[in-house]
């Protein structure tokens, strides 16, 4: 009877606004939903609210119940005390659990200040040290003599440490297998190049068919690097601009050893580069091709008298020096005396 009086009073009607959101969003949100939040004070916590207002409720339901079912004066003796305690013993026990709750949440709401300023403090540790890092990182490129080179060196340095504002100073694997699978292309349009001159000597063609096949062969070598070069930061030179359509212009004009002392510069200044993260595995191709040089030392035009040899070792997919193991064979004393 009483308990029916007080239900409107005690849950009023809330009306809620679902605007267009499904019933996904809506647990999204509730998921996402922070019961602590270091932005408010304790009693700005709507858990707090909820909690002790529920509770405080609860009380008030249970002693009016018991006041308006009793007939009670009002004394204060011992005895008086005593009945008080033995008639509320139930609404008393609820109201005593703020206390429990109280410092629950009051525990909990220090912790998540704590963990904000830790994180606060991260940050700023954070910023400190980038900004310490990107300083070491030009000064590298100074000593080398790449910065001159570079069309924003602080774009390079997050291209190459995309995690570095959060304090990870690794290079990641995705550039890593980037840079070796554009210096594996290189290697292999090298060892193209290498056996096309052992073929164009052989061939009675014009000097100037030969020069235009020599000639779009490096081209193509170098197609790697020219990405590479455009992807992180650093200028273009001569060679980027030329493209395999209209070569034949160019014949009489290029060096090879401009294309083949490019992709060296440039290997070597990755190389360089990814040194700088101190648990950077150098790819044997980046160190191939940065000791990358002709043989016969051509100094220009584009030879066709005479095979082409780059001395690069051995390679295999993964970028690594492939391990040549030779095989013996063991003639026995039983044997040789056959023979």
């Amino acid at each position: 009877m009483y308990l029916r009086s007080f239900i409107p009073v005690i849950f009023p009607v809330v009306k809620i606004e679902n605007k267009g959101l499904s019933v996904k969003e809506l647990l999204i949100r509730f998921k996402n939903y922070r019961l602590f939040s270091s932005d408010k004070s304790f009693f700005q916590l709507g858990i707090v609210w909820f909690t002790f207002s529920t509770i405080l409720i609860i009380t008030i339901i249970l002693t009016y119940g018991i006041t308006a079912n009793e007939n009670y004066i009002g004394c204060m003796s011992a005895t008086c005390y005593k009945t008080f305690i033995e008639s509320y013993k139930l609404p008393i026990g609820i109201l005593s659990l703020l206390i429990p709750f109280g410092a629950i949440y009051a525990a909990q709401h220090r912790s998540e200040i704590s963990i904000a300023q830790i994180k606060v403090t991260e940050s700023q540790n954070n910023i400190a040290n980038y900004y310490k890092h990107l300083e070491e990182f030009k000064h590298l490129l100074e000593d080398n003599n790449f910065l001159t080179e570079v069309t924003n060196y602080r774009q390079l340095h997050l291209k190459i440490f995309p995690d570095v504002k959060s304090g990870n100073y690794k290079i990641p694997n995705s550039n890593r297998s980037k840079l070796v699978s554009e210096f594996l292309s290189v290697y292999g349009k090298l060892k193209e190049l290498e056996n096309l001159s052992r073929n164009v000597i052989k061939s009675d063609e014009a000097g100037s068919v030969k020069k235009e096949k020599i000639l779009k062969e490096i081209v193509a070598a170098y197609e790697p690097i020219k990405r590479l070069r455009k992807q992180f930061e650093i200028s273009l030179n001569d060679q980027d601009s030329i493209t395999k359509a209209g070569l034949k212009e160019y014949i009489d004009k290029i060096q090879m050893y401009n294309y083949i002392s490019a992709i060296s510069h440039t290997a070597s200044m990755f190389l360089e580069i990814c040194k700088f993260s101190g648990e950077f595995k150098v790819p044997s191709i980046m160190v191939a091709l940065s000791e990358l040089n002709d043989n016969n030392d051509v100094i220009g035009g584009l030879p066709t008298n005479r095979p082409l040899s780059f001395n690069l070792p051995i390679i295999s997919e993964d970028g690594e020096r492939r391990r040549v193991t030779k095989i013996h064979t063991l003639v026995t004393d039983f044997e040789s005396s056959e023979g």
